[in-house]
């Protein structure tokens, strides 16, 4: 019973903190706070405490790779957006490349250490296609 209170509370309170920051420091820092996996932290622990280290291992691998296929699809999105004038080709091509992204991942089993270098490249490339057009 403990943990089905932890469950039903913890997570709008990480709403209610990342809205709190949204407010207090801007939509960067609010963004940045609920796009890391962050949010995704407890569930980890959830997962940990419910099912055993070793799947609470291989669902954190699953939650970094999740969050590959998110940057790819923001990144493709911030590029065409820029380029095309044309709103639904843009969203075309971006759950293209997160489809593509997917498909990729689920078929092939990576280690931790790979999929830690795949998430901070992608944020590394996301960050650069949200610069602004020169």
């Amino acid at each position: 019973m403990p943990i089905l209170l932890l469950k039903l509370t913890l997570a709008p309170l990480l709403i209610a903190a990342a809205t709190f920051v949204q407010r207090r420091w801007g939509g960067s820092l609010g963004g940045l706070m609920v796009g890391l996996p962050l949010t995704s932290a407890p569930v980890s622990v959830f997962i940990a405490l419910e099912r055993g280290p070793a799947f609470a291992a291989r669902s954190a691998i699953g939650t970094l790779l999740g969050t590959v296929a998110m940057s790819g699809f923001c990144a493709v999105y911030a590029i065409s957006a820029r380029r095309l004038s044309w709103l639904p080709s843009a969203m075309l091509a971006s759950f293209t490349s997160e489809h593509l992204a997917q498909r990729r991942f689920s078929s092939s089993s990576l280690y931790s250490c790979q999929a830690s270098a795949s998430f901070l490249l992608t944020q590394w490339q996301g960050w650069q296609a949200w610069a602004p057009p020169d």
